[in-house]
């Protein structure tokens, strides 16, 4: 079977990416990732406020979404 890809079965990017896997498995960066997420989109929600623009931002973990609606 023959599978195209820029980096299928490159020897560097598969160890890259075995190694970042090893890292994000011991440092368990996605708590501090989620706070400094809710942090930004609340910074968001307040500028758009101060600017007299209506927006609702939902946030799941590291991931945000902004809408110019102020109801979800």
């Amino acid at each position: 079977m023959f599978q195209a890809g820029t980096l299928s079965g490159n020897p560097l990017a598969t160890a890259a990416g075995i190694a970042t896997l090893n890292i994000l498995r011991d440092s368990n960066p996605y708590e501090v990732l989620r706070k400094r997420t809710a942090r930004l989109a609340e910074g968001l929600r307040l500028a758009a406020t101060a600017a007299g623009i209506e927006c609702w931002i939902c946030q799941a973990g590291a991931m945000f979404t902004f809408f110019f609606n102020p109801a979800p």
